[in-house]
């Protein structure tokens, strides 16, 4: 529930709405009009929801389950590792040629990494939901990989958060990001699995 209410933030998404099994939001981007997080369900519930063009929904769950419940409209999408640490303060070790910054934009907290070319390398995103901090859209721009530019985000993201006030952070991973997740600290917790319609 956290996470689906600081993703939503995150993403300038219309406030999520409670529903059973947790929550249901507009989200008004490109191909992605709006989306259902849901922590419980089964395939009444799934069955009873319109498959709208851009339409989303992420669940914790099996894709096998997810497929089985949902009519051929739905596109079945790569699975994402809901994962959990708790925030420290800590020094953010910035690779030469490098700089972090640290912008805000209202509850949404940005750590950027620019390189001395002007080049903005890398980012993350971090918002609150129910109390946690939720990470999001971390990414690094393909000419400035391998770096450690996502461990310097992501620590400066982790820092600024407890320092907040926020205790434990959340987020979710693809497969290929679990892996430096894991080597920050960040504990698997659960297999979300995602299904959409296109537009």
């Amino acid at each position: 529930m956290a996470w689906g209410l600081g993703w939503t933030t995150s993403r300038g998404g219309g406030p999520p709405v409670p529903v059973p099994g947790g929550w249901y939001a507009e989200v008004n981007l490109p191909g992605h009009s709006e989306r259902h997080i849901l922590h419980t369900w089964d395939a009444d519930r799934l069955a009873a929801i319109e498959p709208r063009p851009g339409g989303w929904i992420k669940v914790v769950g099996t894709r096998d389950d997810l497929r089985a419940a949902l009519p051929d409209q739905w596109v079945i999408d790569e699975d994402g590792h809901l994962m959990t640490t708790v925030l420290r303060p800590a020094e953010v070790e910035t690779p030469d040629g490098y700089r972090i910054e640290i912008t805000t934009d209202g509850p949404v907290v940005k750590a950027a990494a620019h390189h001395t070319s002007g080049d903005v390398a890398a980012t993350a995103y971090l918002a609150p939901g129910g109390g946690f901090g939720i990470v999001d859209r971390v990414e690094t721009s393909p000419d400035h990989r391998r770096r450690g530019l996502g461990t310097a985000v992501m620590t400066a993201l982790q820092s600024h958060g407890a320092e907040a006030g926020l205790s434990r952070g959340l987020l979710l991973a693809t497969d290929a990001g679990r892996a430096l997740y894991e080597t920050l600290g960040w504990t698997h917790r659960a297999l979300v699995v995602t299904a959409r319609v296109p537009d």
